[in-house]
């Protein structure tokens, strides 16, 4: 729960295993199961580990319905003995509870667990944290409840796809929260928005320059609170392909949002090159370069418009490492500072074209050389660490866009984001969405989900926003939010 509950909110509660102990239809310390935990949840809700703090013995259940800081909606039980679906699960979910036989991991320290003794007869619950292949065996990755000097710092490798080794997929339970920071169950109030408000400002290390402003910006953070809880009920009625959570915007109005944030009026150039479908290869139905290695981790604006420039040095970045196998972070402040001639204007907006026209004639800086500031400088005559040769626009056409990504790699993308402020999660379609391009990313993929297709992107906002920074919008949706209409690739 506390898994699903940061990846649809971003933040990380602390939920209280002894308000399950004492308050569930289990048996305490004497054992229990994951469904009647869930099922108790689903019921009641669940206080944090702070307020319902864990002794470790059976006590009576003092809960208190005021202190819930998360409920259920429902939970689901995954196709049992399918090692398949629980990949499935985990991989598209997140992180899945199962039971399993811990008999014998008394003295596991490290390595991939391969034990054929090991029964399907369960008698310990973990947590299914992720999956990957090492020396060309397949694991799954699992998180117990015994410290972090078991196993590997808590953790453990299993062998996966070798028959269900230990029962792991017997009992899988995935789950659906109830998205609102604190339970939809309970009337939103404002003990429960001054609770979150200074987990807002904790996480996000937030501070004002006095108690007028703050309350100001409290105000603000209601509305934005209110507005999130209701477009997040119209998701969980599936209304809704995407929701929203609270991120390091919430104290801002959408005003503030686009004067600080955005570019607008963002139109091609049309200077560079033209990728048309014809100059394409093979195109695959789906594509992710992020997985593949060729994206650089994602970066944090901060309060300056320079999206232009984090879109500019992700493709530069991608090409260079699709060329050379070498992922290396080239320098925002270099172009922030320096492209101006060339017709961008800093932290007040910019061009990807125009960028790599100064690429082009003057090459870039690591941002170890030139690091970011987030904010107008002088030039600095810094060593140069790449240059390219040319750039290309693509033809305005998802066709011709799909074309490119999966012929050349990560492109240089612009877009209208008004709508996405508080995007979290799911695939981003809202038909009102504008045409008047104010944001620029870096397109790394494609794919389908659910028969919905959609692009997926890189963002400059930090991983607070959206999929940890990605953002997953519609694709062959008549050009949703114009993502076809400006965009370009730089030529090693």
């Amino acid at each position: 729960m506390e898994s699903a509950y940061a990846i649809k909110t971003n933040t990380m509660l602390t939920l209280s295993e002894q308000n399950l102990i004492d308050c569930s239809d289990n048996h305490g310390c004497s054992g229990g199961t994951i469904h009647k935990a869930f099922a108790y949840v689903v019921q009641n809700g669940i206080e944090t580990e702070e307020d319902y703090p864990f002794t470790a013995v059976d006590g009576t259940c003092t809960f208190e319905t005021s202190k819930v800081a998360l409920q259920l909606s429902s939970y689901k039980t995954i196709t049992k003995d399918s090692e398949s679906e629980l990949k499935k699960a985990v991989g598209t979910i997140g992180p899945v509870s199962v039971s399993i036989d811990a008999s014998y991991f008394q003295l596991y320290t490290g390595g991939i667990f391969d034990e054929s003794s090991c029964t399907t007869t369960v008698n310990h619950g973990v947590l299914v944290v992720g999956y990957g292949t090492e020396d060309g065996t397949p694991y799954w990755l699992v998180k117990n409840s015994w410290g972090a000097d078991w196993g590997e710092e808590g953790f453990i490798k299993m062998v996966r796809d070798k028959n269900d080794q230990c029962g792991i997929a017997l009992w899988g339970i995935k789950m659906k929260i109830i998205l609102a920071l604190v339970s939809l169950a309970l009337a939103a109030n404002a003990a429960s928005d001054r609770t979150l408000w200074q987990d807002f400002k904790k996480t996000h290390g937030k501070t004002y320059r006095s108690a007028l402003e703050e309350t100001k910006r409290f105000a603000i953070f209601q509305d934005n609170l209110r507005k999130i809880e209701e477009h997040n009920k119209k998701f969980e009625s599936g209304e809704k392909t995407y929701y929203l959570g609270v991120n390091q915007f919430a104290d801002m109005s959408v005003k503030e949002f686009r004067e600080t944030m955005l570019t607008p009026n963002i139109t091609r150039p049309m200077s560079g090159g033209l990728f048309t479908a014809k100059d394409a290869v093979e195109v695959p139905d789906t594509i992710d370069w992020n997985s593949q290695g060729a994206v650089a981790p994602v970066k944090d604006q901060g309060n300056c418009g320079s999206c232009w420039a984090f879109s500019t040095t992700g493709a530069i970045e991608s090409a260079y490492y699709l060329k050379n196998n070498e992922l290396v972070r080239l320098s925002e402040q270099n172009l922030i500072d320096c492209s101006t001639p060339y017709g961008n204007g800093g932290c007040d907006g910019g061009l990807m074209q125009y960028a790599f026209a100064y690429v082009v004639d003057n090459g870039i800086s690591t941002e170890e050389t030139y690091a970011y500031a987030g904010l107008d400088e002088s030039c600095q005559n810094k060593e140069s660490f790449v240059q390219i040769s040319s750039y290309v626009d693509i033809e305005q056409s998802e066709e011709t866009l799909k074309a490119a990504v999966a012929s050349v790699g990560p492109v240089a993308v612009a877009i209208y984001v008004d709508d996405m402020m508080f995007y979290l999660g799911g695939i981003f379609m809202e038909n009102s969405c504008s045409k008047d391009l104010d944001h620029e990313l870096l397109l790394v993929g494609y794919g389908t989900s659910n028969g919905q297709d959609y692009w997926y992107l890189k963002n400059s906002w930090g991983t607070t926003w959206g999929e940890l920074g990605f953002l997953k919008m519609a694709r062959n949706a008549d050009d949703l939010c114009g993502i076809a209409d400006c965009a370009a690739y730089p030529v090693l």
